[in-house]
């Protein structure tokens, strides 16, 4: 039962809910760090193959962008690098591999998309990374590699060809090359990448902040759909950022993982801005054709993702060959959401202004994203990707937080004003109409039980003490009493006390042996020989009488109330000298 005191407890507990001043944020900050540091021990640590030390000064890497570019079809031409080409055709370029000055070893950096590479020096093959048309996943998808040049072909020409590993029409990408120590190329890509992997952490950090207030308000029976569905999108969008990233793939050295890994947030990108808008619709009581057309769309994703990896695992397809309808889907929530929203009457549905500005930066990076990526297969604008999905993030955790935490708060007080008329206000018991709500759930059997005594107690002097004393010290006795019947129910287990009415109290105890009933019945009995602080003549005494039930299917209230209270008014008459007659 939620009493005038618990009520006081759960209100401070609900003022400290406090997410501007909480401890995650502390955590979140120590996190990041500790992420930065690890990563810069990590290259710092570095070594080069050749005399197994790190030697800070040594040149940076030459990047190989300007070359003359040489066809299968015959066509040569001067290109910079990286430059699409027709993936019917394989292209090679030559490159010259310098000595190091300080005589580390050499090594080139090859990156590719989707394609398979051989660098040869004339007829001699240095290093292939082939895949056969019969694998698993006969794209290699991203493929990250640091080859060394032996020591007798520095400053000869060597020359590198990329082949297509698709079957369909989408075009290669022909990459630069990196030449360098093997420890400078790993700080190449680490600075290259280190904002999208703090930012990404970052992210994901935030998600998890997210995550613990949602699982706070489930945990106190509050809906957090919303909270955890913001979650799910900015995991997918952090992993997404992590996977690509050229030294996490170098250090995975797992092209198929990180392949699948990559693919699958891609995927679930679209799937959690559907889920959130969706239930945004049905909070708001909307069903109407926007609400049908983002169901649809949900069903379209799951089947979509479903789909891509069951025709992946059967290699009858791939993740790659069918991006364009993952991107279909991104696309399409990137213009039609905001469409939707802005579109639908004001009345119909809450926030509508803070929710289109939370979903149209994101939009826009989405669809920017999207048309640059099948220019240059890179992700650019990453900043601005980052910087959209947090604000988008933040607009959606406010509107949330402020959503449950008002409905929190009225729950917490209609829960307090409904128990109120099961609650006596004086003593902080249960009251007459709790007592007749649990003797209905006994006999609907919602409450259980082997023996069941009932105990009625009706307080001496109480009439005396309010006409000589006033009620307000009659009110300091109930209240007294009431403190020692809450310290029974603690002493005793399955004891509940009930304010019947007036001076008269019961006592229901599921259970006990006849001893232990003995015993609650003497430490009743040994109250009136208590010393009380009240500035009265009169103990607190009760007369007393009780009735037991020995089967469930065999209770019924009215016989043994009838018994137990025959009892007590014999108690009471014999307190008085009275012989009593039966009422």
């Amino acid at each position: 039962m939620l009493t005038g005191e618990r009520m006081q407890q759960v209100k401070k507990i609900y003022k400290k809910i406090d997410i501007t001043n909480n401890f995650i944020y502390i955590l979140f900050v120590v996190g990041l760090i500790l992420a930065f540091i690890m990563l810069v021990i990590t290259f710092l640590n570095s070594k080069d193959q050749r005399n197994d030390i790190y030697v800070p000064q040594i040149a940076e890497p030459v990047t190989i962008t300007n070359v003359t570019l040489k066809g299968s079809d015959g066509s040569v031409e001067n290109v910079q690098l990286p430059i699409k080409r027709d993936a019917s055709h394989s292209y090679a370029y030559s490159f010259v591999v310098e000595e190091n000055s300080q005589g580390m070893q050499q090594c080139v950096n090859v990156n590719v998309y989707y394609a398979s590479f051989i660098i040869r020096h004339k007829d001699e093959i240095i290093f292939q990374k082939i895949v056969p048309k019969d694998a698993f996943l006969p794209s290699m998808a991203a493929s990250f590699s640091i080859i060394e040049v032996p020591d007798r072909l520095i400053g000869k020409e060597l020359e590198i060809e990329f082949t297509s590993n698709l079957s369909n029409n989408r075009a290669i990408m022909i990459p630069e090359i990196l030449i360098g120590t093997k420890s400078k190329i790993r700080k190449y890509y680490f600075s290259k990448d280190l904002f999208n992997i703090l930012a990404a952490i970052a992210l994901f950090i935030t998600a998890l902040f997210i995550a613990i207030i949602g699982a706070f308000f489930t945990k106190i029976r509050q809906t957090a759909r919303n909270l955890f569905i913001v979650v799910l999108f900015a995991i997918a969008i952090s992993f997404y950022l992590i996977f690509r990233s050229w030294i996490v793939l170098y250090y995975l050295d797992n092209d198929i993982l990180v392949y699948f890994i990559k693919y699958t947030c891609f995927m679930l990108v679209p799937l959690p801005i559907f889920l959130l808008f969706l239930n945004i619709f049905y909070e708001n009581d909307y069903y109407g054709w926007r609400t049908r057309s983002f169901e649809y769309f949900v069903i379209a994703l799951f089947m979509n993702l479903i789909g891509q990896w069951t025709l992946t695992l059967t290699g009858i397809s791939e993740f790659i060959l069918m991006e364009k309808i993952t991107a279909f889907f991104a696309f399409s929530a990137s213009i039609y959401i905001p469409i939707a929203i802005a579109t639908l009457e004001k009345h119909l549905i809450k926030n509508k202004r803070y929710l289109i500005i939370s979903i149209l930066p994101l939009a826009i990076a989405l669809v920017s994203t999207i048309l640059v990526y099948y220019q240059t297969f890179e992700v650019p604008l990453v900043p601005f990707i980052i910087a959209a999905v947090i604000f988008f993030m933040l607009i959606q955790f406010i509107l949330a937080l402020k959503k449950y935490v008002s409905e929190y708060s009225l729950a917490i007080e209609n829960d307090f004003y409904s128990q109120l008329a099961y609650f006596d206000s004086l003593t902080h018991l249960s009251n007459r109409h709790d007592f007749e709500k649990d003797v209905q759930r006994i006999i609907s059997k919602e409450i259980s039980f082997m023996n069941l005594y009932l105990i009625m107690l009706d307080m001496n002097n109480l009439k005396e003490i309010n006409d000589n004393y006033g009620h307000k010290m009659g009110d300091a006795y109930l209240k007294t009493a009431s403190k020692y019947f809450a310290q029974l129910e603690k002493k005793y287990d399955k004891l509940k006390t009930y304010r019947y009415g007036g001076d008269e109290f019961i006592m229901l105890a599921y259970d006990k042996k006849e001893s232990e009933i003995q015993k609650i019945i003497t430490d009743i009995n040994n109250l009136s020989n208590r010393q009380t602080e009240l500035n009265c003549n009169y103990k607190i005494d009760f007369a007393l009488g009780y009735a037991v039930c020995y089967n469930q299917n065999s209770f019924e209230i009215v016989a043994i109330k009838a018994e137990a209270d025959k009892r007590m008014y014999e108690s009471k008459m014999r307190k008085k000298g009275v012989k009593a007659n039966v009422r």
